[in-house]
């Protein structure tokens, strides 16, 4: 997606020697990463601020984005696939916050939920990002620690009814959950069928 604007960036730290000729694979890559996750998060804002929902915008995706990259899961193949699906997510669990009257014990429900898929099944590998033996320890201790810490913030949002937070926290597990078990399935099929 960003694959352009990388390497003329690349090329330009390359000849103000600013890196090295044999690292420039690596530093278009970082930089096409971060252009993309940069446009990701302003696209995000953007929804959050023309749906009247900045602040559950911004609680949500801190919550996804931290637990997502461990927790695993269904990855779209192409990053124009990725994002769309991305910004489809997105407007769905803003729409899901602000027009459907849930109740706060729903919101629990969806932790609870989850948590659980999350807790037994991550960390889940794609074809496209395989995980080896070592990768599979650290980023289930990591998401384990991760949703913990979430679960944490979530009782006590709840506690002091901060339904903001409490709300874009249990959508962003869901989220997660949902695709840990899409991508649990995506394995499945696929080994099935090769």
């Amino acid at each position: 997606m960003f694959t352009s604007i990388a390497d003329k960036i690349t090329t330009q730290l390359e000849m103000n020697d600013a890196i090295k000729s044999e690292d420039r694979a690596i530093y278009q890559y970082g930089i096409q990463q971060g252009l993309s996750i940069m446009f990701n998060l302003i696209t995000t804002f953007m929804l959050g601020v023309f749906t009247g929902m900045l602040g559950e915008s911004i609680a949500f995706t801190v919550a996804y984005m931290l637990l997502r990259p461990y927790a695993g899961g269904f990855h779209a193949k192409t990053p124009i696939r990725c994002y769309i699906y991305s910004v489809i997510m997105v407007i769905t669990v803003l729409l899901a916050i602000k027009l459907l009257p849930l109740a706060s014990v729903v919101y629990v429900y969806f932790l609870v939920v989850g948590s659980l898929t999350i807790a037994l099944f991550a960390p889940v590998e794609d074809k496209h990002k395989p995980l080896d033996e070592m990768e599979q320890c650290v980023y289930r201790k990591r998401s384990l620690l991760l949703l913990l810490a979430e679960m944490l913030i979530f009782v006590i949002c709840f506690i002091f009814q901060a339904k903001l937070l409490y709300s874009s926290i249990a959508m962003a597990i869901l989220s997660i959950a949902i695709l840990v078990m899409a991508g649990i399935l995506k394995n499945t099929f696929c080994s099935k069928s090769a």
